[in-house]
């Protein structure tokens, strides 16, 4: 995980649980054929009761609620929850069109609201992330909402973690340094 910026840091410790935390989704679809279109969203009204925006990009204000983003320690991988409304119809025609944007990218970046485009203290490189998700399926779609479970790199590529044995019959002796001649069983 990159270090986080020095200034960000800061304001995580100061501002830790207060009400000024951003999300920033950029969902990218550009991979699924046929639709190729970058959404950008996040929970937070702008000024003007409109969108948001950071590093001059700017992010379209719809009801979502993110869950499960944290990382344990216990050697399980995070499963996040994402939950968009659907009110507004906005994802609706790609998730029925494009198999339910199962493998489009998703990014999440969090910042402060002082940090955004046009605040008192501005700052583009106040930020963590982005983080890359990918939709690994639709759990839920109704008239109010649609929601998708989502899943990391090593989900994606297979990884298992544990103890894993490699048996190449071709090998007859296995030596190492610092390690006493031995055989490999069933040779």
């Amino acid at each position: 995980m990159p270090a986080l910026n020095n200034q960000f840091q800061q304001e995580i410790n100061k501002l830790y649980n207060s009400e000024g935390l951003v999300e920033l989704f950029t969902l990218d679809a550009t991979m699924i054929q046929g639709l190729a279109q970058v959404y950008r969203f996040t929970n937070n009204l702008g000024p003007t009761g409109g969108g948001t925006t950071f590093g001059g990009v700017t992010y379209q204000a719809i009801p979502i609620q993110a869950e499960g983003f944290d990382s344990t320690s216990n050697g399980t991988l995070p499963r996040p929850v994402l939950t968009i409304s659907n009110v507004s119809k906005t994802m609706l025609a790609a998730v029925l069109g494009f198999g339910d944007l199962v493998g489009a990218h998703l990014y999440r970046t969090v910042t402060y609201t002082h940090f955004l485009d046009g605040a008192s203290k501005a700052n583009p490189n106040a930020k963590h992330g982005p983080e890359k998700w990918y939709i690994d399926q639709m759990i839920h779609r109704d008239a109010t909402s649609i929601q998708w479970a989502l899943s990391t790199d090593l989900d994606k590529m297979g990884f298992k973690f544990g103890r894993q044995v490699l048996k190449d019959k071709s090998v007859k002796h296995l030596y190492a340094p610092g390690v006493a001649r031995s055989r490999v069983p069933g040779s």
